[in-house]
């Protein structure tokens, strides 16, 4: 019953995949969509030689990336690791469930997870909705279509370590519409909080 994010919302995947890689990582990235998007480890093997792999998901907070990281060090010991720091403006309540999923889901049942579960779920959500996703996709029954039996038995990937590869074309052209002026910014204290935790766990 759970999305296979095959043909929409491919970066539900990103998680569950990076499982799958095999090859000693060079550097880890984590944070929210700019970084799947933007972040190429083909191109940057092509170019510099170096291995890396996108662990980024859809409005990815800070927590999030602390635990991406503290998940990936333990299959890996990276030598770097790159961290988009956009969602650090949320505040400490912020919950996306949708993104949540994306994360969490996929990643491996670990002490790490049951962490980044507590401190990612809303109040009103239960460890037992994300341990067990059969309580949260239940009521999928009259959704699923041939591609949720196909892809119940195959495990094809769609990411490149991590990363989403777009082919298409905006027919809208995208302008530049000036920087941000203002004055004072306010980081969410939990946001400041997990950065500083993620700097002393790379330190380590």
């Amino acid at each position: 019953f759970m999305p296979k994010y095959v043909s929409e919302n491919q970066d539900g995947r990103i998680a569950e995949e990076f499982y799958d890689e095999k090859v000693p990582l060079d550097v880890v990235f984590v944070g929210p969509s700019t970084i799947f998007n933007a972040v190429s480890p083909v191109w940057l093997w092509e170019q510099y030689g170096f291995t890396s792999y996108v662990r980024g998901n859809a409005s990815q907070t800070m927590w999030q990336s602390y635990y991406m990281v503290a998940d990936a060090i333990q299959y890996n010991k990276p030598k770097v690791v790159v961290v988009d720091v956009t969602f650090i403006r949320h505040a400490d309540d912020f919950v996306e469930e949708p993104s949540n999923r994306k994360a969490l889901d996929g990643m491996k049942l670990s002490k790490v997870k049951l962490d980044a579960i507590k401190d990612s779920k809303a109040d009103e959500e239960t460890m037992g909705d994300y341990l067990l996703p059969l309580f949260r996709y239940h009521s999928r029954w009259n959704k699923l279509s041939m591609e949720d039996l196909v892809w119940c038995f195959k495990d094809d990937p769609v990411t490149y370590n991590g990363h989403l590869m777009q082919f298409g074309v905006s027919p809208t052209a995208f302008g530049f519409t000036g920087y941000d002026t203002r004055e004072e910014y306010t980081l969410g204290g939990k946001s400041v909080v997990y950065l500083r935790k993620l700097i002393e766990l790379c330190q380590t």
